[in-house]
């Protein structure tokens, strides 16, 4: 460099190579990645854009990433303007959104209890159900209707679970209650008589048990016997 004039200490410049002067980019071309569709909900990547790259020497480069595209969210159906951004330079093409549909309804797990008692409402503890969807997907449903929401006939119930227009069904078994045991939970307040004298059931309490677990206290419609006590002794009435 002291040959140019410039002192014996100064370095010798180098060349930019991460700069082509004559490779920038001219143009760009977005579209949607061949074969893929687009539905309401889903979420833009640069995976679903094909972005062709077209610099000023005519040649031309597909990329994948370092851009950015805009929305990110399908919120609507039907045709969407899509803008991508690749360095300074923008592009934008338009996109056809359907719309996210349900296809079916699946029980992939009944619910754990199949056996009931006439009067009882389901119980859809341990059923797990899913919704499939037109664009593959899927997911768990847990704000579903059903019916009936009372068993009210004997026999085998066919209980049918919807979610957006779709349906499945849930058999169940339906038993009629009946009483089991009736047991004395208060005795009669006297517990002395004599001979021909009559049973005074004051005080007197008894409990229904019906074979659905459930009880209930009785007041009346019970009967006993013997009404008169005509043996000396003990007395079991």
């Amino acid at each position: 460099l002291e040959d140019f004039g410039f002192p014996a200490d100064t370095e010798a410049p180098t060349e930019d190579k991460s700069i082509d002067r004559g490779h920038t980019v001219s143009n760009m071309v977005a579209a949607p990645a061949a074969g893929k569709l687009f539905y309401a909900g889903d979420t833009l990547t640069t995976e679903d854009i094909a972005l062709s790259l077209i610099y000023s020497d005519g040649s031309v480069e597909m990329v994948n990433s370092g851009f950015t595209v805009s929305p990110e969210k399908l919120t609507g159906e039907g045709s969407q303007t899509i803008t991508v951004t690749y360095g300074s330079q923008t592009v934008q093409f338009d996109l056809t959104v359907m719309p996210l549909t349900i296809t079916k309804l699946e029980l992939q797990s009944a619910p754990s209890k199949l056996h009931y008692y006439v009067g009882d409402e389901p119980d859809f503890t341990g059923m797990v159900l899913t919704a499939a969807f037109n664009n593959a997907s899927s997911e768990a449903v847990t704000d579903f209707d059903y019916n009936p929401k009372k068993l009210t006939e004997e026999g085998t119930q066919v209980i049918t679970v919807t979610y957006n227009g779709q349906a499945v069904s849930v058999e169940v078994t339906v038993e009629p209650v009946a009483l089991d045991s009736l047991k004395v939970t208060s005795e009669p307040s006297r517990k002395t008589y004599y001979v021909g004298d009559t049973l005074d059931t004051t005080g007197l309490e008894l409990t229904a048990v019906y074979n659905n677990g459930k009880t209930e206290p009785v007041t009346s419609g019970f009967d006993y016997s013997p009404k008169t006590l005509n043996t000396a002794g003990t007395q079991t009435i």
